[in-house]
């Protein structure tokens, strides 16, 4: 059979996403290439889904209305990847929950990856200090990645010194094949044994720059818990109704 696909999408954002992980992202009809999560623990390197480097692992892959899960677990961690459309907004919401399963405290490095190559080579990243924010002198509009909640290093990398960040030199994504630079956020977490952390960003497009900074503290403030949880009813409503 066909493997599933569940699309992403309200009228401002969508995403497309199958058992592999995300495909590129649509806000405003600005396109983002690609986007990818590698966690680092220690002892290896896998991604928050099946593609671009964690195919030599075990998952299980839910599809629901706007909401799909990939989950995985090593033996050290346990990773729980969920993509959502972030309601009223151009964009989506990403969370990683990361348990540790050994006996031991596991110092995990998260990179955060975001790919806005489009049919013109003329992108400008920008980092600040919650976000990566990207722009052509096309385009009307910004396309971002930024940090929910906590702190996290912002930069650019070219693609191939994020072959060497990620630990994976032979990957063959779209993030190797753009042909600018790559955005990324850098954080590191110290679990202790049997603990939990949730780490959340988004993936989208703003008007401008400080259209990103109230967004991130409107998220802030209400939590992503409460955006999933908004995003359920409305699909609750919409199914009853």
């Amino acid at each position: 059979p066909v493997p599933w696909r569940n699309l992403l999408a309200h009228d401002r954002f969508r995403t497309l996403a199958d058992t592999n992980g995300l495909g590129p992202s649509a806000a405003r009809e600005v396109v983002s290439a690609g986007e990818s999560a590698y966690i680092f623990d220690g002892t290896g390197v896998f991604s928050a889904t099946p593609a671009p480097a964690g195919a030599h692992l075990s998952w299980d892959v839910r599809h629901g209305p706007q909401v799909s899960t990939w989950h995985t677990a090593t033996s050290r961690l346990d990773a729980t990847f969920t993509a959502a459309p972030l309601l009223r907004h151009p964009c989506g919401l990403r969370t990683l929950h990361l348990k540790n399963l050994s006996p031991d405290p596991v110092t995990v490095t998260l990179l955060i990856t975001a790919d806005f190559t489009t049919s013109t080579p003329d992108v400008h990243l920008t980092p600040f200090p919650h976000a990566v924010i990207a722009h052509t002198p096309e385009e009307t509009h910004l396309r971002f990645v930024a940090l929910a909640e906590g702190e996290g290093e912002t930069f650019t990398t070219l693609p191939v010194l994020l072959a060497r960040l990620s630990g994976q030199p032979d990957i063959r994504d779209e993030h190797l094949a753009c042909r600018g630079s790559v955005a990324a956020i850098r954080l590191t977490r110290e679990l202790l044994p049997g603990r939990s952390e949730t780490v959340s960003w988004l993936m989208g497009s703003a008007m401008v720059a400080d259209d990103v900074e109230w967004l991130l503290r409107s998220i802030r403030q209400t939590g992503v818990s409460a955006q999933l949880r908004m995003l359920k009813r409305q699909w609750v409503r919409r199914i009853s109704g």
